[in-house]
């Protein structure tokens, strides 16, 4: 999955729907990607992380 955050109506509420999608995609606890296309610190603070080019593509192709 890709997030994308650029469009709300109400101020933060795209950071208030990304924890909301990583909590939907984590509910069945089954291993998902979501690419957040560059690391803030924003987003460090929810737990992304920066991931290597060749394990990017690993994981994309499990």
């Amino acid at each position: 999955f890709a997030g994308e955050s650029m469009f709300h109506h109400q101020r933060d509420a795209s950071k208030v729907a990304l924890v909301g999608l990583v909590d939907i995609l984590s509910a069945d606890g089954v291993d998902r990607l979501l690419d957040v296309q560059w690391t803030t610190d924003h987003l460090r603070s929810l737990g992304a992380i920066d991931v290597p080019r060749n394990d990017y593509i690993g994981r994309l192709s499990v």
